[in-house]
């Protein structure tokens, strides 16, 4: 007897990209040799704090959806801040890579309502002035060593 499945199913992989690599790579080769495409977009997640009072922080990380060639999500690649062993935590992100934190679940579903994944983490900051009504504000970064 053959059962329908008509509800979405799914399974996660955890792997850890060579040096140099990412999971955006790993979803553009698929896309690729699929004549598919990808599309960025916010993930969330809570990580532990150490601040006190504050068990969780909620963040944002990137993540990467593969779409057939109809727009269907194939997969989806994201981050696992679980995964922490071996890594050089000094390392500086990216070009172009950031994640949003803060604490409150609530503002980062606004950042995910109101914003594009796709745009710089300057262009998501403007985004959230316009939705606040504020002004994006400069501080200096402090004297920080990632080596």
């Amino acid at each position: 007897m053959v059962i329908a499945v008509n509800w979405k199913t799914g399974f996660e992989i955890e792997l850890i990209a060579p040096l140099g690599k990412s999971r955006e790579n790993l979803a553009r080769t698929l896309a690729r040799k699929h004549n598919g495409t990808v599309q960025r977009f916010f993930h969330p997640q809570s990580e532990p704090s150490k601040v006190p009072g504050r068990p969780t922080f909620e963040n944002l990380t990137l993540g990467f959806h593969w779409l057939d060639a109809d727009g269907q999500n194939i997969a989806s690649f994201v981050d696992d801040l679980t995964l922490q062993a071996d890594f050089k935590k000094q390392t500086a992100p990216k070009p172009g890579w950031y994640r949003i934190i803060a604490d409150d679940a609530r503002l980062l579903r606004l950042v995910i309502r109101h914003c594009e994944a796709a745009l710089s983490a300057e262009d998501v900051l403007k985004s959230l002035t316009e939705l606040f009504g504020t002004e994006l504000l400069s501080l200096p970064l402090p004297n920080v060593s990632l080596g």
